[in-house]
């Protein structure tokens, strides 16, 4: 796929030596469970210190850590200057969080939650593609840990859509190319879906686009929508 190729020369991005590199982490679920993710700091972090604006970004495609990698790649440096932590899981064992590892999202959010004590224990919610799917399914999971939720696309399911009004205190942001088929035409669903059990969510179409459109997203305008309350 176009977006998959792009991803992969996205994650070949060198980094400057101000910008400390992502980290291979673990953390052991409840249930034993090992997710595997990125975890990359501010040059001057100070763990525990200071509560920080944290996003946990959900990857695309088969939700490999090649994925996790590729799918900050482009706002990486800038979460960094702008003392952001930024914590990627990847789905253990070949699954997909909007698969067979969709029930590790709830416990892997608390035990993030724990372990880095984020801004008002709350994170920032960031999903592309499968990672959008995926979004919807930890934001469910565990509604009362997110301040923000972007898609770069993501969709729920359709027992999801009927869940949607669990999320009206969370402003989503969904992000979409014009040319991007039934995911298009899906996000304007779910807009509407949303608006109509008085959700907080903007629907932001990039004309032209297609599935890729995510990587004409600046940080800026990233940020902005991560800033909503």
């Amino acid at each position: 796929m176009r977006w998959l190729a792009l991803l992969s020369v996205v994650a070949l991005l060198g980094a400057a030596p101000a910008h400390p590199a992502a980290k291979d982490k673990h953390i052991a679920l409840p249930d034993g469970t090992r997710i595997d993710y990125l975890e990359v700091l501010p040059p001057d972090y100070q763990r525990r210190k200071d509560w920080y604006p944290m996003v946990l970004a959900l990857p695309p495609g088969p939700q490999t850590r090649d994925m996790a990698e590729a799918g900050i790649a482009r706002w990486r440096r800038q979460w960094q200057d702008a003392g952001w932590v930024v914590l990627a899981p990847w789905a253990p064992d070949g699954q997909t969080f909007n698969g067979d590892a969709s029930k590790h999202l709830g416990p892997l959010t608390e035990a993030l939650a724990k372990r880095y004590a984020p801004d008002g224990t709350k994170f920032h919610l960031v999903g592309i593609s499968n990672g959008g799917r995926s979004a919807f399914t930890a934001a469910l999971a565990a509604p009362d840990r997110f301040h923000s939720m972007v898609v770069l696309p993501g969709l729920p399911t359709s027992a999801q859509t009927a869940r949607l009004g669990e999320l009206t205190d969370l402003p989503i942001t969904l992000v979409v190319g014009s040319e991007d088929g039934g995911w298009t035409s899906g996000s304007a669903d779910t807009a509407k879906a949303l608006t109509d059990v008085g959700g907080k969510v903007e629907l932001v179409v990039l004309e032209g686009e297609g599935h890729d459109a995510f990587q004409q997203v600046t940080h800026a305008r990233l940020a902005g929508w991560l800033s909503k309350r």
